[in-house]
């Protein structure tokens, strides 16, 4: 049975992977964290937790999963995605098993009956401490907001600073249309003196650095007679 939903809060929100064999547990959480603004995807088996894992921020694991051992889990989602945080949860009295959880690298743990304002808390102050948002992924393409780095199947790719402001607004707002005016007055400038046509030009460059197919585009977009936009939600 696949438990997996997609997130459904704004792209830069902290992105929570709950992991949780009990179904009513596992929506209490969900609701709750996604009603106070996180991204939240849902699994109750280690297989799809392992799966995805990549693409979370935060992991809130139940170490007694019925297809594999919590721990198992945990250390090896802690040596293949240090970059993720791995938040488990145990049963009342299992002091052994939270000094075994901060051996192998957890960055925290709740213990059941979970307090679902506690549950926020820590999660919130997990995700403030974690550096600046996480580099957006789409397909072959990554793009670090932080860092303003573009990398295309992991190599560094070189674009201009105006390509990459352009690239930085189209896909930070997911299948929205903007005009070559909004586009002018947002990346060049009110006091600008440049045409419409500079926009399509700018496009053009911008889609071949990205290794995007005008004609077949898996990026950006042409809208005739309107504009241009982002195709993809980030993973």
């Amino acid at each position: 049975m696949n438990h997996h939903h997609t997130y459904d809060a704004p792209s830069y929100a902290p992105r929570i992977l709950i992991v949780e064999d009990n179904d009513e547990l596992r929506g209490i959480y969900t609701d709750y964290l996604r009603e106070r603004g996180f991204r939240v995807k849902q699994t109750g088996t280690a297989s799809e937790a392992i799966e995805l894992a990549p693409v979370s921020d935060v992991v809130l694991l139940d170490v007694s999963l019925p297809d594999q051992d919590g721990w198992t889990v945990a250390e090896k989602l802690i040596n293949d995605v240090p970059e993720v945080s791995i938040v488990f949860v145990t049963a009342m009295g299992e002091r052994q098993q939270l000094l075994h959880g901060f051996e192998i690298g957890a960055a925290d743990y709740l213990v059941k009956p979970i307090d679902l304002e506690e549950l926020r808390v820590r999660i919130r102050a997990i995700t403030r401490k974690n550096t600046g948002p996480r580099p957006l992924r789409f397909g072959t393409l990554t793009i670090d907001l932080v860092q303003h780095v573009v990398r295309r199947d992991g190599n560094p790719i070189h674009i201009t600073q105006l390509q990459y402001d352009l690239l930085a607004l189209l896909c930070q707002h997911p299948h929205r249309v903007w005009t070559r005016e909004e586009l002018l007055n947002r990346v060049w400038g009110a006091d600008r003196f440049v045409t419409h046509r500079a926009v399509d030009v700018r496009l053009r460059h911008l889609r071949e650095a990205i290794g995007d197919d005008a004609n077949h585009p898996t990026f950006i977009d042409t809208i005739r007679g309107q504009g241009y936009k982002w195709m993809l939600e980030p993973e």
